[in-house]
């Protein structure tokens, strides 16, 4: 399965389209990152950044359409088929615009394998899905009164902290009632944790906004920032 299969956004556009493909012309105005999407193929294409009112956005927006025209559910993923039109429209637009020997000589764009491109092409998928994941923790970490910015500042640095921070984390996931108290009260369960699992009072206190934080990434649907969390060593915690 490839990361463009992994990712949430991905996944509701494919929904979207379904939508759109069944007559709800609109269906696809909901979803911004689309053109977002484009550009940023295109500016992979060029080699340089493309703003939205360059020439080579709008090429990318006619691209951008004629692949949701002509895409075939089965025949892969629509933005990675979105990625190959977009480049291909650019590569021609940028033949015709000049005949100079320098561009057609491959100077002025990669001549890319179709498996690297796949690649590039899902890696910035992933990183779009990845902002949006950061954005979206964000918003959920402010009824807590924790700033994402200052998140670095209270993680724990020693591994054997860690490891017991992940615990904290992981306890709360796994125990129903204290998740519930951490998503009704906005606030670490700190006696039950103490009590029900013996955890250190002075640790969940000082590393209160870390645990808080890996335990709604655990929980919630944050894919592609799971993958930063060191969960093995908590996990190991949990099994001794």
């Amino acid at each position: 399965m490839t990361a463009a299969d992994n990712t949430q956004w991905a996944h509701i556009l494919e929904e979207q389209w379904k939508r759109y493909s069944e007559g709800q012309e609109n269906a696809l105005e909901e979803l911004p990152e689309l053109m977002d999407f484009s550009l940023r193929v295109a500016s992979k294409t060029c080699g340089c950044f493309i703003h939205r009112d360059d020439e080579e956005a709008g090429i990318a927006q006619l691209a951008l359409w004629e692949a949701i025209q002509k895409y075939v559910p089965h025949k892969g993923t629509l933005l990675l088929f979105i990625g190959k039109v977009v480049r291909n429209r650019l590569i021609d637009f940028k033949r015709k615009q000049t005949a100079q020997r320098r561009f057609l000589s491959g100077e002025f764009y990669p001549r890319i394998q179709e498996t690297d491109l796949d690649y590039q092409i899902e890696t910035i998928i992933d990183d779009m899905a990845r902002s949006q994941e950061i954005e979206r923790l964000y918003q959920e970490l402010q009824p807590f009164g924790i700033v994402f910015e200052e998140l670095p500042e209270y993680s724990p640095r020693q591994a054997k902290t860690r490891k017991e921070a992940l615990i904290a984390a992981q306890r709360i996931v796994e125990d129903r009632e204290l998740l519930e108290f951490l998503n009704s009260k906005k606030m670490l369960p700190l006696i039950l944790l103490e009590n029900r699992y013996g955890l250190n009072r002075k640790l969940l206190d000082r590393y209160r906004k870390y645990i808080i934080t890996t335990a709604l990434i655990i929980s919630g649907d944050f894919n592609c920032l799971k993958v930063y969390l060191p969960l093995e060593e908590g996990r190991r915690g949990l099994e001794a």
